[in-house]
C-alpha cells in the first residue's frame, strides 16, 4: 500500500513505467494506469491486452478510444468482464470516430460486431455495407448469437 502511495505522488512517472508494467503486484499496475495519460496508446494498449490481471486491464480500457482495439477486445479477451469492459468503452466513443473505423475496418467479425450493436443505425448500416460475403455474415451473425 505505501509503494502504491508513493506512485501516486510521482509527477513524471514515464521514466519507471516499464519496470513498473512489470512489478509482480498488480495493485502497482493499476495505481500506474491513474499516471498514464490517454495519449500513451501503446502502453495502454499493450497493458489492455497482455497484463495477467482483468482488472488492470479493464482499468487500461477506461483510457482506450481506439476503436480497432477495443473491438479486438470485446470480441477476443478470454475473460467475460474485460470483453464487456471494452464493448462499453466502444459505446462511450464519439460517433464520428465510429463511422470513420468503420471505413478503415476490413476484418468481417469486427463489421458484425459493430453492425449488431452499434446504438447508432447509420453506422450500423454502414458496417452491412462493407460486408461483401453474405454467407459470411449469416455464419458469423450465427456465432454471435451463441455467444451473447
Amino acid at each position: 500500500i505505501a509503494r502504491c502511495a508513493a506512485l501516486k505522488k510521482i509527477i513524471n512517472v514515464e521514466t519507471i513505467i516499464d519496470d513498473l508494467l512489470h512489478d509482480e503486484d498488480s495493485n502497482i499496475r493499476f495505481a500506474l494506469i491513474e499516471k498514464i495519460g490517454p495519449g500513451e496508446k501503446d502502453t495502454l494498449t499493450r497493458i489492455a491486452l497482455y497484463d495477467e490481471d482483468k482488472y488492470v486491464r479493464c482499468a487500461a480500457l477506461m483510457k482506450i478510444s481506439d476503436i480497432e482495439i477495443l473491438i479486438e477486445i470485446a470480441l477476443y479477451d478470454k475473460d467475460e468482464d474485460v470483453r464487456n469492459t471494452a464493448a462499453e468503452q466502444y459505446e462511450h466513443t464519439e460517433r464520428y470516430a465510429r463511422s470513420k473505423a468503420v471505413e478503415r475496418i476490413c476484418d468481417v467479425k469486427a463489421l458484425i460486431y459493430i453492425a449488431m450493436r452499434d446504438k447508432d443505425a447509420f453506422i450500423r448500416q454502414e458496417a452491412l455495407k462493407k460486408i461483401d460475403d453474405a454467407e459470411a455474415l449469416t455464419d458469423e451473425t450465427e456465432k454471435a448469437r451463441y455467444l451473447q
